[in-house]
């Protein structure tokens, strides 16, 4: 199919999975991928989406797989478009429509410089992964999750909080047609009852594109309070007070 293949080293974050020799191959396109996965099915070998290997489970290759029959499918180097940010229009929100082979930090990037949102910085997320070389499609697979949260007194947001998967509008994944007996490209709505295996799949799926639903960015104070004394931060609970005042409990 003309796709790049070679035979690299594969080494996870926490290099507790470190392989001298795993096939890799680089797709161009959403259709190479396609047809990746068309020729392992017809040659008995195994596909699973590569991105940062930014991970401690051994859901993309473990111990056991060495020198198995799997092909990782390096989703990084080629699959990273940014197709489009729209504001919210006719009913339909924010959003932002990218190939998952995006890292986290493009991304953001990419939605802060986006016209139609706050002023000069666009757009963002209220919650997300704080690791700018995740690839936006291991985030989703694996239900990564940020640090937002619904501020006492603030109107909660219509997407709510959560992981990344929660984002998800609709999406483009490599699906196996039971009638052509092949795979290939299809798009999944969130409302379709299929979608929810996708979007935490543990890397047992491959989306080659997403649209998730963004936000008008905002700026975020940061208050440090210095004058609290250790008795104070690490009070134990009692009668009167169950959870002591500016202590951890």
């Amino acid at each position: 199919s003309g796709v790049a293949l070679s035979n690299d080293s594969y080494q996870n974050w926490s290099r507790e999975f470190d392989f001298l020799t795993q096939w890799v191959c680089v797709p161009k396109t959403p259709e190479d991928v396609v047809a990746v996965a068309n020729w392992a099915a017809e040659n008995f070998y195994c596909v699973r989406p590569m991105g940062a290997h930014h991970g401690w489970s051994p859901f993309t290759v473990g111990p056991l797989d060495q020198g198995s029959n799997i092909v990782l499918v390096d989703m990084m180097t080629h699959l990273k478009k940014v197709i489009a940010i729209k504001p919210e229009a006719n009913g339909f929100p924010a959003h932002a429509t990218v190939q998952t082979g995006l890292s986290m930090g493009d991304f953001l990037e990419a939605l802060e410089k986006a016209p139609g949102g706050t002023g000069d910085i666009g757009f963002g997320l209220p919650h997300c992964t704080t690791l700018n070389p995740l690839s936006l499609g291991g985030v989703i697979a694996v239900g990564a999750h940020g640090t937002g949260a619904k501020i006492p007194g603030q109107e909660e947001l219509p997407s709510g909080y959560g992981c990344i998967s929660n984002r998800v509008l609709r999406f483009t994944a490599v699906a196996f047609n039971s009638t052509t007996k092949k795979y290939e490209l299809k798009e999944f709505e969130r409302s379709d009852p299929e979608s929810s295996a996708f979007l935490t799949s543990l890397g047992r799926s491959l989306l080659v594109q997403v649209t998730l639903r963004v936000e008008p960015n905002y700026y975020m104070r940061c208050e440090s309070i210095i004058n609290l004394s250790k008795a104070q931060l690490f009070a134990k609970p009692t009668d009167e007070q169950p959870i002591p005042a500016n202590s951890f409990h």
